[in-house]
């Protein structure tokens, strides 16, 4: 099992059908240069505790050095960037 196809294989053979399919959706639109910040974040906010996590990886002093609060996911979005995002929550989902 190696990457996002062998943990989406797991998935779907479990009972996270949900998960598994929040993950396709996150997958696809980060993966298209067609994609909109607002179709990702459509999809982020679907599940608050990602969402919460998402804004709070946001607010760290890594990705926000100045301090100026990022209070949604949109501005999330900006700051962190299409693939930082995809990496975020597929870890926050898998853990």
């Amino acid at each position: 099992m190696k990457g996002l196809q062998g943990w989406m294989r797991l998935l779907d053979k479990s009972e996270a059908a949900v998960l598994s399919t929040l993950l396709d959706e996150l997958d696809r639109v980060t993966a298209s240069d067609d994609s909109s910040g607002e179709q990702l974040a459509t999809i982020i906010l679907k599940d608050a505790n990602l969402t919460a996590n998402v804004i709070r990886v946001a607010n760290s002093v890594i990705f926000n050095p100045i301090g100026t609060p990022v209070t949604t996911v949109s501005r999330a979005i900006i700051n962190l960037g299409f693939k930082q995002i995809r990496s975020l929550c597929l870890s926050i989902k898998l853990l």
